[in-house]
């Protein structure tokens, strides 16, 4: 029988059963090889798990973009547009009285006869400048609320249900309505 030398360079070489293996790899360089490459790891394993932390635990707050919205003037009761600032209370100032004087507007949508119009009136309430209810809008006659809400339109174009004007008799202890009530035609 022939017999092989063990030539380690040569590819068809092959380790016969019982043959010894070399025990220790070859020597590895780089930057995560030996004890650098271990601190390194856990260096950067322990960053990434407390920046995932971070991220759950406390999350960024980002401040919405406010939204423009209508004040009335309590000096001048003219109607402004005013986009509200972080920290910021009432009154606000107002482009009007040169003061702080801006409260929020509450919509009025109604006509003096009962029809509903596209743009509103922007009333003051009273409970924003210490005075009694109700609020009565200076355009229609009616009493508003706050978040008073756009009036309803049948499918006729009338408005559903429209609240009555409200007007107040100084020698009268309780509301009374001025107007009666529109008829249809």
């Amino acid at each position: 029988m022939a017999t092989h030398s063990h030539d380690p360079n040569s590819p068809n070489t092959f380790d016969p059963p019982g043959a010894a293996v070399a025990a220790t790899p070859p020597p590895r360089h780089g930057l995560f090889a030996g004890p650098v490459g271990l601190v390194l790891s856990v260096v950067l394993l322990g960053t990434a798990g407390v920046l995932v932390w971070r991220t759950f635990a406390f999350p960024e707050y980002v401040e919405p973009d406010a939204i423009p919205t209508m004040y009335v003037c309590a000096e001048t009761n003219l109607s402004f547009l005013h986009t509200p600032q972080i920290g910021e209370t009432f009154p606000v100032p107002s482009p009007h009285s040169k003061k702080n004087t801006g409260y929020p507007a509450e919509r009025c949508f109604w006509t003096r006869d009962g029809k509903v119009k596209a743009t509103p009136t922007y009333v003051l309430l009273n409970h924003f400048v210490n005075k009694p209810p109700p609020t009565i809008c200076p355009d229609c006659g009616r009493e508003v609320f706050p978040h008073n809400p756009k009036p309803e339109v049948g499918p006729d174009g009338q408005p559903k249900n429209p609240p009555l004007p409200v007007s107040r008799n100084p020698r009268a202890t309780e509301i009374e309505s001025p107007v009666a009530p529109t008829t249809q035609p």
